[in-house]
């Protein structure tokens, strides 16, 4: 189960979390979220082999106005971890998810 939540901020900098979305998929399976609106996000995700609770860093997706139309933040992330990754993780409890 994999959760993507919207990291957005009050007008008294107090930060909310506001789920965005759900899904699922297959182990070594991949999917495309298309038409996310720009903002900071993070992921939360639950390994279904050992039940293990975490979170990616905060990332940014960003849209650029160009001459042709709107250029959009195009990110891939694997959810274990590899040698010299570029993204941290970090444990979750149950509340947290």
């Amino acid at each position: 189960m994999i959760r993507m939540y919207s990291l957005n901020w009050c007008l008294w900098t107090v930060l909310r979390l506001i789920r965005f979305a759900s899904f699922s998929f297959l182990p070594l399976g991949s999917f495309t979220l298309n038409k996310v609106i720009a903002g900071n996000y993070d992921i939360r995700y639950r390994d279904l082999s050992n039940g293990g609770l975490s979170r990616s860093e905060v990332f940014a997706l960003e849209e650029t106005a160009t001459y042709n139309g709107v250029q959009y933040s195009k990110i891939t992330m694997t959810l274990y971890k590899v040698q010299n990754g570029n993204m941290r993780t970090y444990s979750l409890s149950e509340t947290e998810f």
